[in-house]
């Protein structure tokens, strides 16, 4: 798991956790403070329709509906009289369109179930298991009973400010994270292995500071005969163009083995970074009959391409003693090194340094990578010592009698 990945997750978890106890405080800070409020108009409503008590059904049912028309949050007003007979009843039908809710209000206004003068929290389900929840309120005068249901519907400025609250939430969530993310790093407990960056340095260059021949482009005249090649193994003439395309494919060809190699060697030292958690990893290639060169290495963060042939270099015969696959640890425990062998020879050695001093190595779970990566430095030994001409970046001799 990458480390973006964790903390893309770690994020998510704690603004789940973060919202969902937001949720049950404030859906009950919400619920008292709305209950207040009805209350404190449950005075007013009462003389109102104390004073309408007098006035026919159809008159009361009007009144009701205007009363509905200006509070949208009203679900339902039912008068009753003293022996619970329904005197007048109106409903919203934007909020009340199940008939099994209504019917489930009445039921229990009727048998008087919400008390007076008191407001009262109830939950109705739908035939389809949708539930909607109501705060119904009742109040009593001139032997008139009236109950009035309503839902809880959020204004502009409340809904302004829980979206404000939420978003605050996020980016505290974010914010915590990262300060979390960044104490943990720092104090080593969390490894990054998919962020060490691959950082190619071409370090290419010979002793007298000569330029690569291999990115010079062939000369032409214009207006004169294109200059002719003779081909050693085919024994025919190649013009410049001819000559031109030959170079190219070659040098395409050496680039896909650069790069295939450089994929392969950066999966092995992450694997190798994850398991020993080293100061740094460095891979050498045997480039020359007598040499091995650095051609790789891992320090920190950085994974470093080195092209150079005497920057950092072993000679063969210093390394009599690694004739055998395994790991070769040295300098008390400190250096540790994996021979790389191709049928008896040696092609190459990885080096790591520990920060801490160890007498035994497991290599079980990077030893399939240690194979194929002694395959991918022979591919490339082959293509850049045999197939490419070093002299003239050009396919050799060799490549055409294979």
């Amino acid at each position: 798991m990458t480390h973006r990945i964790k903390i893309i997750i770690t994020v998510l978890i704690l603004i789940s956790i973060s919202l969902t106890v937001y949720y049950f405080l404030k859906s009950e800070n919400l619920k008292k403070a709305y209950i207040e409020r009805i209350d404190s108009s449950t005075t007013e409503l009462a003389s109102y329709i104390d004073r309408i008590s007098k006035n026919s059904p159809e008159e009361k049912t009007e009144i009701f509906e205007n009363l509905i028309s200006m509070d949208k949050s009203i679900a339902l007003i039912v008068t009753t009289d003293s022996s619970g007979r329904i005197k007048a009843s109106v409903k919203n039908n934007s909020i009340i369109t199940s008939a099994l809710i209504y019917d489930s209000l009445i039921e229990d206004i009727v048998s008087k179930k919400p008390g007076i003068n008191k407001t009262e929290v109830k939950t109705y389900t739908t035939p389809g298991g949708h539930k909607k929840e109501f705060f119904i309120t009742s109040f009593a005068s001139d032997k008139t009973r009236s109950t009035i249901a309503y839902i809880y519907k959020p204004d502009k400025k409340t809904l302004t400010r829980l979206s404000l609250e939420i978003v605050l939430i996020i980016i505290f969530c974010i914010i915590a994270t990262a300060m979390l993310f960044m104490a943990l790093a720092k104090k080593g407990i969390i490894k990054d292995n998919r962020e060490i960056k691959e950082k190619v340095i071409n370090l290419t260059s010979s002793k007298d500071g000569a330029d690569d021949n291999l990115n010079q482009e062939p000369s032409q005249s214009l207006g004169k005969p294109e200059p002719a090649f003779m081909d050693e193994s085919e024994s025919r003439i190649f013009t410049a163009k001819e000559k031109q395309a030959t170079r190219g494919a070659a040098v395409n060809e050496n680039k896909y083995s650069w790069e295939s190699l450089n994929s392969r060697i950066f999966d092995l030292f992450k694997k190798i970074h994850k398991d020993f958690s080293p100061k740094s990893i460095s891979l050498y290639i045997k480039k020359t009959k007598d040499t091995m060169n650095k051609t790789y290495e891992l320090k920190g963060k950085a994974f470093l391409k080195i092209d150079s042939t005497v920057m950092d270099r072993i000679e063969i015969k210093e390394l009599t003693q690694l004739n055998k696959s395994g790991a070769h640890i040295s300098n008390n425990g400190t250096v540790v090194t994996i021979p790389l062998i191709d049928d008896s020879s040696l092609i190459g050695l990885i080096k790591i340094k520990l920060k801490e001093a160890s007498d035994k190595i497991n290599l079980e779970l990077i030893q399939t990578d240690l194979q194929e990566t002694v395959k991918e430095i022979k591919e490339f030994l082959i293509i850049n010592n045999v197939i490419i001409d070093k002299n003239t970046g050009f396919y050799s001799t060799a490549y055409f009698n294979i």
